[in-house]
Order: structure tokens, then C-alpha cells, then sequence
């Protein structure tokens, strides 16, 4: 087919040869070697697209294909963001997390407690039951602040920030997290509960945001934050909130949502 490799170089009539899932050869009239052929004349063969920002957590139980994911070309999709997802999750929690997701990205609750399996407890139980979930696009996911909050400090997440001993119970969750296959950390400093309530992530201090990006920089992950971006009078005070302390200990941000 006519290859598009993401470089910037200008498209080729090539062949790509893979390999145990890996591209391994791309050159013109490669000779085959026992392999399967697809023929891509007529069509574009580039690198899968990675979808960096979704909310697709849930909808993978019920929705194996992804769809529309596949179909515009997206091989790879980044979920828990925002400070939202499934785990970790204690089932007295369940309620008010899943009515925090669900209001905010609009998605109907019911369809939660019926499409999810709700199987884990911990990030790392819930992240071997997905690896065993096929679906039509890879997923990877950050620990979300909302679940991980509430996990370490229950209904209190919710009106203050955390203690000495609480932000050290964070931290080694989110360390177990990274191990076990975590690309970071997702945040916001924006969202509000159905009720107006700040979300748990909001109630962190300087101190616990500190704390949790030392643990990002041990493991070279990454974070995500999510800025008043509408209320843009605090905008640029929350992106060096988080700025700050980042760049010092060297972690990859991304400031979603503006």
C-alpha cells in the first residue's frame, strides 16, 4: 500500500512486514516468506492513532468493538482520565463514584452497574480482568485521584485534604499502581458532583500533589491535570500549581482541556 509512516516523510509505495504483533521490515517488493498477504493497494498504511483523551472505561464491557474507535484508525486509547474510572472501588463507595462518573460525562448509571462486572477492588485486580477483556483497540489507563482518594480515606475524601499518614497510604498505592502497569496519574482541579460538591481530587493540598508526583518521577510516568479551564480567571494559577512541582522533579504533564 501506500505507506504514511508519521515521520513527516513524504508517502511511499512500500511493503511492511510484521512480525509477533511488531512491524519488523518496510520496503518496496518485499518477498513473502510463508506470512498471511494483505493486499492495501489502493489504500493507506500508516501507524494506529492514539486516542489520548476518552472516557471509554466503562463502555469496553459492553462494547468490545470500541466503536467508532477502529474505524478512524485508532489502535490505542488512553482511559481514566480526569480523575475518573473503575478502580480501586470498595462497594460502599460504588454508589456516589459511579453517579460522579456518570454525571459528568453524561452516561447513564444504570448502565454501569449493569455492563460492568465490578470483579476488583484494587487497580492492579481490575487491570489483570481488563488485559483479559478482549477488545478491538488496546487500552491504558492513568490511576484516577477521585478513586484513589476515596479508597485511602472513604466518604472524607470528599471534605478534606489528607492527612500525613493518608498521603503516605496514597503514594504506595499509586507506586502498587505504576507497577503493576499505571501510566500515572489523572487529576482535576475543575469538576463538581451533581450536588456542586468538589470532586476528592479538588480537597488535595500542595502537599499531597507534591508527594504524588515524587512518586510519578520514580517511575519516569506521566500526569494529567485538569485546570479551571472554565473559569479562566484561575486558569494559569492551576497549571503552575501543578507546573511547578512537575518540571522540578522532571514529569511529563499533560493539561487537558484547554
Amino acid at each position: 500500500g501506500v505507506v504514511v509512516d508519521g515521520t513527516g516523510e513524504a508517502p511511499i509505495r512500500a511493503d511492511v512486514r510484521t512480525s509477533a504483533g511488531r512491524i519488523v521490515e518496510v520496503g518496496p517488493d518485499l518477498r513473502r516468506d510463508a506470512e498471511m498477504e494483505i493486499d492495501a493497494s489502493g489504500a493507506y498504511v500508516a501507524p494506529g492513532l492514539i486516542e489520548s483523551h476518552t472516557h471509554y472505561d466503562a463502555a469496553v464491557w459492553w462494547d468490545p468493538d470500541c466503536d467508532p474507535m477502529p474505524a478512524h484508525g485508532c489502535t490505542t486509547m488512553v482511559v481514566a482520565n480526569c480523575g475518573l474510572g473503575l478502580a480501586p472501588l470498595r462497594p460502599d463507595e460504588q454508589s456516589d463514584l459511579v453517579d460522579l462518573f456518570a454525571f459528568i460525562e453524561d452516561i447513564p448509571a444504570e448502565a454501569f452497574h449493569l455492563g460492568v462486572p465490578w470483579t476488583w477492588d484494587t487497580w492492579s485486580q481490575y487491570h489483570q480482568q481488563a488485559k483479559g477483556h478482549a477488545t478491538a483497540v488496546n487500552t491504558v489507563g492513568f490511576l484516577p485521584h477521585q478513586m484513589v482518594r476515596t479508597w485511602v480515606m472513604g466518604s472524607e475524601a470528599w471534605e478534606r485534604p489528607a492527612t500525613d499518614s493518608e498521603r503516605a497510604a496514597l503514594c504506595h498505592e499509586l507506586d502498587e499502581a505504576l507497577a503493576a502497569g499505571a501510566i500515572g496519574l489523572s487529576t482535576t482541579a475543575m469538576d463538581l458532583d451533581r450536588n456542586n460538591r468538589l470532586v476528592p481530587s479538588r480537597l488535595a493540598d500542595d502537599r499531597e500533589l507534591h508527594d504524588l508526583i515524587g512518586v510519578l518521577a520514580r517511575h519516569d510516568a506521566v500526569l494529567q491535570f485538569v485546570p479551571r479551564f472554565l473559569e479562566p480567571e484561575f486558569l494559569l494559577e492551576d497549571v503552575e500549581r501543578a507546573a511547578r512541582p512537575a518540571a522540578a522533579a522532571g514529569v511529563r504533564t499533560l493539561f487537558a482541556g484547554y
